[in-house]
């Protein structure tokens, strides 16, 4: 009865301390997603800004050139036309590699949690066992016995 005791107090601080263990890795992977998040939107905010900037200097470019072929350089028309178009669209094809690569990322420290989440179900599980077959066998009582003879 004794041995029954003892092993299921083993497996059921096994069982707590693994699922603390699959807790912190689970909380480690969140804080990474967190941080890759956040990395990507600053990097995509990045990417847009260059874009948007390169969009409105070919489009100004392009302005400057029609009015100097039509001979009008200069002129009011021209010159409000291209400071129109200092806001310039986003490069939406420039970013697509980069979105792809952040959502693999992010699929994969998904897993990850994921994983962690479930090593975390199975250890309470296990440590739930451990306390059962403890409780059975008489418990602390048991323990107390067996140290007093």
């Amino acid at each position: 009865m004794i041995g029954a005791a003892i092993a299921g107090l083993a497996i059921s601080a096994y069982g707590a301390y693994s699922s603390y263990k699959a807790s912190q890795e689970a909380a480690d992977a969140q804080e990474e997603a967190q941080e890759q998040t956040a990395a990507a939107n600053q990097v995509e905010a990045r990417q847009a800004r260059k874009a948007a900037a390169r969009e409105a200097r070919v489009k100004r470019a392009a302005v400057a050139q029609s009015a100097e072929n039509l001979g009008v350089a200069g002129g009011s028309a021209s010159i409000g036309a291209q400071g129109s178009l200092s806001a310039g669209a986003a490069n939406v094809s420039g970013q697509q590699g980069f979105q792809s690569l952040a959502a693999t990322n992010m699929t994969n420290i998904q897993q990850q949690i994921a994983n962690a989440q479930s090593n975390m179900q199975t250890a309470q599980a296990v440590g739930s066992i451990g306390g059962s077959l403890f409780s059975s066998a008489g418990g602390v009582k048991t323990l107390v016995n067996a140290a007093a003879s």
